[in-house]
């Protein structure tokens, strides 16, 4: 069966490269170098990695760019102040139709001063809601003509007007759910950005965990593959003095030292494969190896009897795992999108209503006792319809949101499937690695007493030292092979936290959302935030500002 991988789970793999010798040393982005590094165990390391892996810090900078965006479209319904002035000052020469409206006034001379202030904002119903209040001071020429009446004196002219004004769409923008659309597509796209976080997070301790298993394997390698050197070395020489004695011929001489050689290239191959594996550590820990990185890594555990449930971890995974949990926020969204766009296909019919007080005196005190009577009101209520012919733009706009959706719809199921396929395949390799290491086990004991006699054998003349070799080499390959099983193991173990999301719990690791704000803010403090990772914070925190 073809058993698909998780995002998480070709990371890890990834990571397993090194000891096994099948890839170069991976690419690891270096993080914040400090100085000298020393990991003394798996909780140093994975302090070291929270603190000081650029990858999990860039995803937490996603996740604050996210949350800033998240406040930003809540700014729609923050109600918005306005305010304006003007002053004019006219003078023209009225046409005979204007002079006979003015009553024969040639020209007419006016310096007004017109103010006004308001609050305008958006209800989660859609509602505009729009609260004016003007001030209009009039002087002209035509109150000092007046014979009779109001401003017959030449006095100015104050108008007040005090109203408010509601449009409340019926179809097209209607109702909380569209209203607030905007709002619950950034808290979709927050939580994918957490996931994302949460997501790195396990990727890397679980990387940076089987590379400090690497470490150690290749620690033993170099060990046994030593220990294999001072063998041949030590059987070169009972060779020697069997020679010289008569008992021996030239070429087992011969046959021993080339055992020798071919253990020390092995030796230089495997000091190769440890400063790699190290390498690749201090990458996961921010560290560089120029400047000093030492770590002491311990045995892993042996294996357990204890074995994993598939059915228990889906069940887990549908909780806890960070790529399914992201799909589904994705999902949400593109629901929320495709709900949106749905409704932007209706007509635009709006009901308008307003209610207003109107004053005029010769002062504004005299113009507001108007207003405060309510004498003058004014009133009235209506309704706007808008369509446009063949409505295209808003159906392919609708039609792309249903593909949207569907996709996420796939992208649901098909990370389901892959986690399925990932639980299943990790139990079987828990329990195949257990099975596997046991016979490793098993295989170091039974080369050891081959050995044991081919070593008497040779010292009798019964065995040539070609045989002898070949039995320590067996024995030194079988404990590589265990070093190398007990990894698998352990590496088994780790595909299937990360498939069923138990990598942070079962370490103890809880990070809430408001330690990553703090986490943030400290970032930005130490400086330590990429400039390309900055500069888009900072475009988020400036959109976040800006009134909508």
């Amino acid at each position: 069966m073809s058993h698909l991988k998780t995002p998480s789970l070709v990371a890890l793999h990834a990571a397993a490269l090194v000891f096994s010798g099948t890839a170069e040393a991976q690419s690891v982005d270096p993080g914040p170098v400090s100085g000298p590094v020393y990991i003394g165990s798996l909780e140093e390391l994975r302090q070291r990695v929270m603190d000081a892996n650029w990858s999990i810090q860039s995803r937490i900078m996603d996740y604050e760019v996210r949350r800033r965006t998240q406040e930003a479209a809540k700014g729609a319904f923050d109600p918005q102040f306005k305010a304006g002035y003007d002053y004019e000052d006219t003078a023209r020469p009225n046409t005979v139709e204007q002079r006979r409206q003015l009553n024969g006034v040639p020209q007419l001379v006016e310096q007004n001063h017109v103010s006004s202030t308001g609050f305008e904002t958006l209800t989660p119903l859609g509602s505009r809601i729009s609260l004016t209040a003007s001030v209009s001071q009039f002087r002209n020429n035509l109150q000092q003509l007046t014979t009779s009446g109001f401003g017959a004196t030449g006095q100015e002219e104050t108008v007040t007007f005090i109203g408010v004004a509601v449009t409340q769409p019926l179809l097209k923008d209607a109702g909380k759910p569209t209203a607030t659309a905007a709002i619950r597509v950034a808290a979709s796209e927050t939580e994918q950005a957490w996931q994302d976080f949460r997501r790195q997070l396990m990727v890397s301790l679980s990387s940076a965990e089987l590379a400090y298993w690497n470490v150690h394997g290749a620690v033993r390698q170099v060990e046994y593959t030593g220990q294999s050197v001072d063998v041949a070395q030590k059987i070169a020489k009972d060779v020697k003095t069997m020679k010289e004695a008569g008992k021996a011929a030239p070429v087992e001489l011969s046959t021993a030292q080339a055992g020798i050689e071919e253990r020390v290239a092995r030796l230089t191959v495997a000091r190769q494969r440890l400063t790699e594996a190290k390498a690749v550590l201090a990458g996961f820990c921010g560290a560089s190896v120029a400047e000093g990185f030492e770590v002491n890594t311990k045995a892993p555990p042996p294996p357990g009897k204890f074995t994993p449930d598939a059915g228990a971890g889906l069940a887990s995974a549908y909780v806890a795992n960070p790529d399914y949990l992201g799909k589904v926020a994705e999902k949400e969204a593109e629901d929320i999108r495709a709900d949106f766009m749905r409704n932007q296909k209706l007509p635009q019919l709006d009901l308008k209503a307003s209610y207003g007080l109107n004053g005029l005196g010769t002062d504004f005190n005299r113009s507001m006792d108007d207003v405060q009577s309510a004498d003058f009101a004014a009133w009235g209520v209506g309704l706007e319809f808008k369509m446009p012919l063949g409505n295209r733009e808003a159906k392919q706009r609708y039609a792309a949101a249903l593909a949207r959706q569907r996709r996420a719809v796939d992208s649901v199921e098909d990370v389901r499937m892959q986690l399925s396929n990932a639980i299943d395949n990790a139990v079987a390799k828990v329990e195949s690695t257990r099975e596997t290491l046991g016979s490793y086990y098993r295989a170091i004991a039974l080369n050891q007493e081959v050995l044991n006699s081919r070593i008497v054998d040779q010292k009798e003349g019964k065995a040539d030292i070609r045989r002898v070799l070949e039995a320590e080499q067996d024995l030194s390959d079988a404990k590589l092979n265990a070093v190398s099983g007990l990894i698998q193991h352990r590496q088994a173990l780790l595909e299937y936290e990360l498939a069923t999301g138990q990598v942070l719990e079962n370490r103890a690791i809880t990070i809430t959302r408001e330690e990553i704000i703090r986490k943030t803010a400290e970032l930005a403090k130490k400086n330590k935030i990429p400039p390309a990772q900055f500069q888009e914070y900072l475009g988020a925190v400036r959109n976040s500002n800006q009134p909508k």
